[in-house]
């Protein structure tokens, strides 16, 4: 039973007690809030938060290449992205196993520690066993997305239906939301780890994740400066198209006729100095 001293102070235990509550708290409520900003910024495509922002641009990077002929850059992307899968699973992994066996050894040896310190031990071995777990399902659907990608309908013999491109930017939204809770588990070891050297340093671990946190889930920016809605769409093969061509070019390095060939017409050149081109 949780008693005070004459003195009037918390005991040990209720001093455990409040500060896992009010670390929990601050927890909670930060994650509550950033999915909910996250969210909110997914469907406006508002460019405020990092997930909301890579939402949006990995749901049009998907749509662009179902059901093409790929070529290696998206596939060399996708390939990168299984390997940071595999890298975080087998780490969390590792710090899991290694955990556990620590606690074991201290239990074999009789080690003079208090019977609290083993149940701290514990949760963080089970945080990053977690982690683990949520980082293979990602690679999991993220190993699904490669087959996705190359099929835009089903072959004859199995009816031929048409695969809508909102299949494969489901399976990937699945797999980022498994990543992104294998990558919050890693976050919270930070205070679980504090919570070993005792109650208070856990309160102050939480504190300190939570605004790093703040920071690394925003784009850095108050305001949508990312995505430009008020251009509009020029035909490439159009007069206008040239014309903005000339008139974006960095004046710093010179017009876009002094870079080209003075025997070339001018349309020709301003295509091929277009960022956006396929020449690079």
């Amino acid at each position: 039973m949780c008693i005070r001293d004459r003195s009037g102070a918390m005991s040990r235990v209720e001093e455990e007690l409040t500060c896992v509550l009010l670390s929990a708290g601050f927890l909670i409520g930060y994650h509550v809030y950033w999915y909910k900003q996250a969210q909110a910024d997914y469907a406006a495509a508002g460019g405020l938060t990092t997930r909301g922002t890579m939402g949006v641009i990995r749901e049009s990077w998907i749509r662009k290449f179902v059901g093409e002929n790929i070529s290696t850059v998206p596939l060399n992307t996708l390939r990168n992205h299984i390997a940071v899968l595999r890298y975080s699973g087998s780490s969390s992994l590792m710090a899991s196993v290694v955990t556990a066996g620590y606690v074991v050894n201290m239990r074999v040896q009789d080690t003079a520690v208090d019977g609290i310190v083993y149940w701290k031990l514990g949760l963080l071995s089970l945080n990053f066993g977690i982690s683990f777990f949520n980082f293979m399902q990602a690679l999991r659907f993220s190993n699904h997305l490669g087959f996705i990608l190359h099929v835009d309908r089903l072959d004859d013999s199995l009816g031929g239906a048409v695969v809508d491109p909102s299949f494969a930017v489901h399976y990937f939204r699945k797999g980022i939301l498994y990543q992104s809770l294998g990558l919050r588990g890693y976050y919270l070891a930070v205070p679980l780890v504090c919570w070993v050297f005792g109650p208070r340093p856990l309160v102050v671990g939480s504190l300190f994740i939570c605004c790093a946190m703040f920071f690394f889930d925003r784009t850095g920016s108050g305001e949508n400066q990312f995505f430009i809605t008020d251009r509009p769409i020029i035909d490439r093969d159009s007069d206008e198209f040239d014309a903005v061509a000339i008139e974006l070019s960095d004046p710093r390095k010179g017009s876009v006729q002094s870079q080209t060939n003075p025997e070339s017409d001018a349309p020709e050149d301003s295509r091929a100095l277009l960022p956006d081109q396929d020449a690079s």
